[in-house]
Parts: structure tokens; C-alpha cells; sequence
């Protein structure tokens, strides 16, 4: 499937580029955002999204864990609708329409799609002098709407979200803690700090339904517990969203 092609793509690149870009953490906004060329949209639809949580063994190996995944998934709805509801911003959260079986699946193309784009945008924008003008004039796409949600819900844009995460299971965090506790006693007792395999990353989005062109994204390296506590999770979302308003008043 072409959302299959798009996921394993954009998680790859989730995790071989990983820590090494901070700098891409920060918000960015669409030229005709930026330049004030298009008003602020204010009328948004939440898209299910595309979160995936693994847990890595004591031997090594990587195993994706559907419930929690599941459970991540329902959290950040939660979260973004929650802000939306409890704060004086300038953005309606409109209901999502029922959605036929092809629709559905249009639907987590997009996401997909989104996923990937950010992912290859967030190298690009990391990638030194030479690409220095595609910070100045942001200008990525989906590469398409979905013009039949903006026809059935009002929506201007989408709120996307993607990424994954990575932890620990009990069999990994002790055998990292006895190899820690080794080398110490080999160095002379030594403090070693304790190793972690544990990391996340979160990908968020204002996408235009109906071109497709991202307005705003935004790429947060934060700790697995974002995903999957309540007040964790609700703390990022509101964090992010803040950003991006605070973000737009400097334009």
C-alpha cells in the first residue's frame, strides 16, 4: 500500500537522523504565512494521528506495541482538542464528517504523505548555507488536498501529527544499568551515567485542506512519556500551540 511505502520511509529517517538536528525543532512557517501574504487560518480539523510507539528488548530487538500505540493515538486527540476548548485562541476545531471506506483511506495517505515530507523537509532545513534559502522561503507540500473534507467541513486547514517512539523494556533498562554498574567497578568506581535507549519524536502541522501546502510545522525530540501520560502529553500540545501563535505575532 502507498501509505505503507510512506510510513516506513518517514520512520526511517525518524530514526537514523534522529538527535543529530536539533536545530529543526523550531517552528517554521510558510512563506505566505511568513510574509503575511494569507491570513491565519482559523478554522482547523483534527486528523487522526500517525503515532507509533516500539519497545526495544534486552536482545536487541525492535517490536512495535499496538496497544500503546493505540492509546498515544487517542491522547493527542485528546490534548489538541482539550487546548482548543480551554483557551482564547483564534481557531475553531470543526467536527469530522463521516467518512466512506475510500475516503478513510485518502485520509491516512495524506498523513502519511505528511509524515515523510516533514521528515525529508526537517533534513533539508539542517542542511547548512546551502540550503539557507529554503529557511527563508519555506514552501513544502503534502503535494495534495483533500478538497472533499474542506467541502463537507468549512475547514481552511488540518492539523497533522506523526512520529514515534522508542523504549525500553524492563529485560533493556537492567541489562543497560548492570553494564553501567560494571564499568564502573572496572574504572574504580567511576560514575558512569546510566545508558538509555529511550527517545521520541513528535512532528505537528497546519496544512492547507485544500492544496496541500504546509503553513506550519513544527519538530519536538522529547522523552517517550510525552506519548503516553495524560498531563505529559497535554503540557507538549499546548506548548506547541503557543509557540506557533507567539510565532505569528513576530511576523
Amino acid at each position: 500500500m502507498i501509505r505503507s511505502r510512506f510510513v516506513s520511509a518517514s520512520l526511517a529517517l525518524v530514526l537514523t537522523l534522529g538527535h543529530a538536528i536539533p536545530a529543526a525543532a523550531r517552528d517554521v512557517y510558510h512563506h505566505v504565512l511568513k510574509s503575511g501574504e494569507r491570513p491565519a487560518p482559523g478554522k482547523v480539523l483534527v486528523l487522526k494521528p500517525d503515532i507509533f510507539i516500539y519497545e526495544v528488548t534486552a536482545g536487541g530487538v525492535v517490536e512495535k506495541l499496538a496497544q500503546r500505540t493505540d492509546d498515544a493515538v487517542k491522547r493527542f486527540e485528546a490534548s489538541l482538542r482539550k487546548y482548543a476548548e480551554q483557551h482564547a485562541v483564534p481557531i475553531e476545531v470543526v467536527p469530522m464528517p463521516e467518512l466512506t471506506a475510500e475516503e478513510k483511506v485518502a485520509v491516512a495517505e495524506f498523513v502519511a504523505q505528511y509524515t515523510a515530507v516533514s521528515a525529508a523537509a526537517r533534513a533539508t532545513l539542517s542542511g547548512g548555507k546551502e540550503w539557507s534559502h529554503k529557511v527563508e522561503k519555506f514552501d513544502y507540500s503534502v503535494g495534495f488536498g483533500l478538497e472533499f473534507l474542506k467541502a463537507r467541513s468549512g475547514a481552511e486547514v488540518v492539523l497533522v501529527s506523526a512520529g514515534s517512539a522508542m523504549k525500553e523494556s524492563t529485560g533493556r533498562s537492567a541489562m543497560n544499568l548492570a553494564g553501567a554498574i560494571a564499568v564502573a567497578l572496572i574504572s574504580g568506581g567511576t560514575y558512569i551515567p546510566v545508558r538509555s535507549d529511550e527517545q521520541a519524536d513528535i512532528a505537528m502541522a497546519l496544512v492547507d485542506i485544500q492544496t496541500g501546502d504546509i503553513l506550519w510545522t513544527k519538530t519536538e525530540f522529547v522523552m517517550p512519556k510525552v506519548l503516553d501520560s495524560d498531563d505529559a502529553n497535554y503540557n507538549f500540545v499546548s506548548g506547541a500551540i503557543k509557540d506557533y501563535f507567539d510565532g505569528l505575532k513576530k511576523k
